[in-house]
């Protein structure tokens, strides 16, 4: 094997350099281009028992899954003729909500369809939507926010906030 001297290498080297300048901006051969960030996950609704078939166990299994998972589940209540309601689940199809819920598990329930079981697991509200932080065994804790005015205002300016601050408390 033949060995190269110094005088063979330096030059080689100083080949092997495109220009006396620094690449800009990070930009070095053969490295990684970063990803761009990825978006926010939307948050995923899952229909929660209903026919008057107990929801705990259900809800029970969602805290558990999200604790494995480390994202953050809520119970939420609302009904068709709800309009705030309505203007939620607007928001959150069309991904305005992403950001708020990064992931969270929503496990929905109808008020006409499902309030007997809904009272009987502590998820009773004088108005709607409610939106509750479930205890491990399922049962509603007292974490949570209930209702919201009328109009186009009623996601961003009343019930963003407010849930904003029920996940973080949450967390």
């Amino acid at each position: 094997m033949r060995r190269l001297g110094p005088a063979v290498l330096l030059p080689s080297l100083l080949m092997a350099c495109e220009s006396g300048r620094a690449p800009s901006g990070g930009e070095y051969a053969g490295s990684v281009t970063p990803h761009p960030p990825r978006p926010p996950a939307p948050p995923i609704f899952v229909r929660g028992p209903s026919n008057n078939k107990p929801i705990t166990p259900f809800i029970a299994t969602a805290v558990a899954d999200a604790q494995r998972g480390h994202y953050p589940v809520l119970v939420y209540v609302g009904a068709t003729w709800c309009e705030p309601c309505q203007r939620f689940h607007a928001a959150a199809l069309a991904g305005e909500l992403d950001s708020i819920f990064v992931g969270a598990h929503l496990v929905e329930f109808d008020l006409d369809d499902d309030k007997a079981t809904l009272d009987k697991a502590g998820y009773s509200s004088t108005l709607i939507p409610l939106f509750c932080v479930p205890k491990p065994d399922g049962t509603a804790s007292n974490r949570r926010i209930e209702g919201s005015i009328k109009g186009p205002e009623a996601v961003n300016q009343n019930l963003v906030p407010r849930l904003r601050a029920l996940l973080e408390e949450s967390r």
